[in-house]
């Protein structure tokens, strides 16, 4: 199963190595890297082709540079591109907290009817203290229950229901 990460990014020179670099390490590798930058004025771009291609694995990076209209256009536009089965969107400031979390994914998608797995997210917040962050208790049309950088989403949910409402 290829799981597409999307990245989208804006001047994320300083915290985009630690992004792709808790990508590539992961002990799965069918997945593809789709950055969506937003005409970063930084090395951003530089940085992902450079830690790619120092890795040998240019073909896993896939770079669309072009004015967006916010993050959720970005959001969009990677899954339109994804080749993959799975959607997993990574901020630019994200990381996956180890190596296995594409592995523990593939094997969740492995049962029955699995439509989307979702994991905790350890949030860092230096002023009021870091955590780690659940789902919440609501119903959707109450509020996101979900963090999205743990969610890893069937490309065939955007295709039935629909992409990020821009708005």
């Amino acid at each position: 199963m290829l799981i597409s990460v999307i990245t989208p990014t804006y001047n994320s020179e300083k915290t985009i190595a630690r992004n792709i670099n808790s990508v590539i390490q992961q002990n799965y590798n069918n997945f593809e890297h789709i950055i969506i930058d937003n005409l970063s004025e930084d090395k951003t771009i530089e940085i992902a082709s450079k830690i790619y291609n120092d890795n040998k694995i240019p073909s896993k990076l896939r770079i669309i540079s072009e004015k967006d209209n916010g993050i959720s256009d970005a959001f969009n536009k990677g899954i339109k591109a994804a080749k993959g089965e799975v959607i997993s969107i990574l901020n630019s400031d994200d990381l996956y907290f180890n190596e296995d979390v594409f592995k523990l994914v593939n094997s969740a998608f492995d049962e029955k009817d699995v439509l989307f797995v979702h994991g905790n997210l350890y949030f860092v917040d230096e002023k009021f203290g870091s955590n780690i962050r659940k789902p919440l208790l609501c119903r959707i049309e109450k509020g996101m229950p979900f963090n999205h950088p743990t969610m890893f989403i069937k490309k065939e949910l955007f295709e039935k229901w629909g992409l990020f409402d821009l708005s």
